[in-house]
């Protein structure tokens, strides 16, 4: 695997980095378009470089590549089976992982926890390893295990964080003559940029609630449960002109005045007839 395979730019490249080339490429595809089969390629590739690495005595990018190997297992688990949980008060199953954004906030703390990690890792890398490059080898490396995570768990804000990663390990595989490898990192800087596009038109389709969740038609108040006019009270059930005392019923001014003459003759003694 460390013959020579081919010589590009007048300087041998091995089987061992065109096979990890290979495979690495093809996991980078897998991701821009979401297909959950790039994670085991990626822990093919990972074990290659790893090897390729530490024979160039890049032990940073031999730190990422095993983490790379076994995050992968994670992050196709997560691609599989993961699931996000949805926002609001309402009680909810958990929706199945779709691409989404982080918060402002969250974006900012990342930024610090990258810029804290990189110095870290340089001062690990210099004192515990004999690598020439400890600082510059320690500012991809600290990104890496970042975007990782962020692929992992589908924010679009991996790939930025790749793209700055990739153009700066190219720079840093050139200075080793990793030509071939430099090479893949341009590339997979322009495919970042092509997922980082191709994700943000997903996202607004992701987070928007779909028809499924909108309440329907059929949840909402029909005409039939609206109350009727048939349940309403009709002018039927409404007291009637016929139901109310008419002047038919009511008592005649002549019946009145003829009680009033009945009472009068009732109340005075009975005349005696003549003897």
């Amino acid at each position: 695997m460390l013959h020579a395979a081919f010589t590009l730019l007048g300087t041998s490249v091995t089987w061992l980095e065109a096979v990890a080339f290979a495979f690495a490429l093809a996991c980078v595809v897998c991701n821009v378009y979401e297909i959950h089969w790039g994670w085991p390629l990626l822990v093919i590739s990972s074990a290659l470089y790893g090897w390729l690495f530490f024979v160039s005595r890049l032990y940073g990018d031999v730190a990422v590549q095993v983490y790379f190997a076994l995050s992968s297992l994670w992050g196709w688990w997560e691609w599989v089976y993961g699931r996000r949980s949805r926002e609001g008060g309402q009680a909810q199953a958990p929706a199945a992982l779709r691409v989404t954004r982080l918060a402002s906030l969250a974006r900012i703390r990342l930024l610090a926890l990258w810029l804290l990690a990189w110095p870290l890792l340089g001062a690990l890398l210099a004192r515990y390893t004999d690598t020439d490059v400890p600082y510059f080898n320690g500012f991809p490396t600290a990104g890496s295990f970042i975007a990782q995570v962020l692929m992992g768990l589908k924010y679009i804000e991996c790939w930025p964080v790749w793209i700055v990663v990739d153009l700066s390990s190219a720079v840093l595989y050139a200075t080793k003559t990793l030509w071939l490898t430099s090479v893949l990192s341009m590339i997979f800087a322009t495919l970042a940029v092509i997922g980082w596009r191709r994700w943000r038109g997903i996202a607004p389709l992701a987070e928007a609630p779909s028809l499924a969740e909108a309440p329907s038609f059929a949840e909402a108040p029909s005409f039939a449960e609206a109350p009727s006019f048939a349940e309403a009270p009709s002018f039927a059930e409404a007291p009637s002109f016929a139901e109310a005392p008419s002047f038919a019923e009511a008592p005649s001014f002549a019946e009145a005045t003829e009680g009033k003459s009945e009472g009068k003759s009732e109340g005075k003694p009975a005349a005696k007839a003549p003897a």
